[in-house]
């Protein structure tokens, strides 16, 4: 006779998500919101890695008290969203042709909590497709 040991899988896993929508803000799902605690966020300062010329997959925010340099948490019915459209066009990604999504996940950084948001790959915009991503 065989010992099987059952494993609970869960079906309805968190996609905390983030879209940047063709205003340039980055918006965050339902999930992403609690998952980040965003009605209790202010400000996030934001960082990528230095990698010499490759092109920019993840980006880092890290809460921020002091607002000189950082991003504002706004709100917008339900949503959150952060107003960076100038840092996708510094980093030369392009939102307004692309549908730019990120999965987010957290980890530490020097003994804070930091939220990675890691790039999927970007698709084409439909032609005409002029409204912005639902969260």
């Amino acid at each position: 006779m065989i010992n099987l040991k059952f494993i609970e899988i869960d079906t309805n896993p968190l996609k905390p998500k983030a879209t940047v929508h063709a205003s340039g803000r980055l918006g965050f799902n339902l999930e992403a919101i609690n998952f980040m605690q965003l009605h209790n966020k202010r400000n996030f300062r934001l960082a990528v890695a230095d990698e010499d010329g490759k092109s920019v997959k993840n980006i880092y925010l890290i809460e921020q008290d002091n607002p000189i340099g950082t991003a504002k948490v706004a709100k917008a019915g339900e949503y959150y969203y952060l107003n960076v459209g100038n840092l996708f066009e510094d980093l030369n990604i392009d939102y307004k042709n692309f549908t730019i999504i990120y999965d987010i996940r957290k980890q530490l950084y020097e003994n804070k909590d930091m939220y990675v948001l890691k790039m999927r790959k970007p698709k084409k915009k439909k032609k005409g497709d002029d409204t912005e991503d639902l969260l």
